[in-house]
């Protein structure tokens, strides 16, 4: 072998390391893209859940208050009608009591 056909195989070969270097280091970066890519979505991903569970969890909050809310006023309504009879029943005692 020549000395230039070594220095040429020698180029040859550190042009070659180059290139493999280069993709390499491209492909790292895209890797690191893509990985990045990715936690942005899971990261949406994971709020658009947490907003949807919020928006959920608000719903049967609401539900739950209105149900609690209605029962009350049921309760209350029954409790003021009862109340009323007593009274009308007591005042028809007294009343009874004076004659």
């Amino acid at each position: 072998m020549s000395f230039n056909t070594i220095l040429e195989a020698e180029k040859e070969a550190d042009l070659r390391i180059t290139t493999a270097k280069e993709k390499a280091k491209q492909m790292i970066a895209d890797a690191l893209v893509k990985q990045d890519n990715n936690i942005k979505d899971t990261k949406s991903d994971g709020e658009t859940k947490l907003k949807a569970d919020l928006v959920d969890f608000e719903n049967k909050l609401k539900s739950n208050i209105e149900t609690e809310n209605k029962k009350r006023t049921e309760q209350l309504s029954t409790f003021v009608q009862e109340a009323k009879k007593r009274k009308e029943s007591l005042v028809k005692q007294i009343v009874s009591s004076f004659k």
